[in-house]
Parts: structure tokens; C-alpha cells; sequence
């Protein structure tokens, strides 16, 4: 149940990343198509570069959440979108508690 449930939340998780990226114009737009997630139409990277960094952070979310039944407790997940000096612009917080 608990690997169920991690999936759904990485897959909602990467939906609302991609789409995210694409309607703040992170990224040229030429990079994005349309899909379908969870029934509602989203934009998706077509990008190898933009979908590895999409991927690899959520591994780490993946492992966090499958190991929630033994000792880890995860309370959420933050998306930042961060200027060229480091500094964060933008917060989008995925609170799962």
C-alpha cells in the first residue's frame, strides 16, 4: 500500500513540476507538450536534461516516502525557483501531513 501510495505522489509531484517549469517560462515553451495527468491536461518536458533533474529529485522523495513505515516521516516537499544568484523567487509547497 505504501508503494502505491509513493508512486501517486511522485507521479503528481512530476506533473505539477513540469507543468510549473513551463507556465513560469523557466524554460522555452518549443520544450513542452501536452499531456494528460490524473485527467487534467498538464505540459511536459520533452528535454532529456530538464526530465533527468525532474527524476532524480524525486528519487529521493520515492525513497523517503517508501521508508515513511519504518522510521521517516515525511511532512512534504517544497518546489524554489531560485534567481542566478542562488536567492529564491518563488515557493511551491506540496504539504502531505
Amino acid at each position: 500500500m505504501i508503494e502505491i501510495y509513493s508512486n501517486h505522489i511522485c507521479q503528481f509531484v512530476e506533473a505539477c513540476s513540469h507543468h510549473i517549469l513551463c507556465k513560469r517560462r523557466l524554460y522555452p515553451e518549443a520544450i513542452f507538450v501536452s499531456r494528460l495527468a490524473f485527467g487534467n491536461p498538464v505540459k511536459k518536458s520533452i528535454h532529456p536534461g530538464v526530465n533527468q533533474f525532474i527524476e532524480e529529485s524525486l528519487d529521493g522523495l520515492l525513497t523517503a516516502l517508501d521508508a515513511r513505515g519504518e522510521s521517516n516521516n515525511v511532512e512534504g516537499i517544497d518546489l524554489l525557483i531560485q534567481d542566478y544568484d542562488g536567492d529564491m523567487v518563488e515557493k511551491y509547497a506540496f504539504r502531505l501531513a
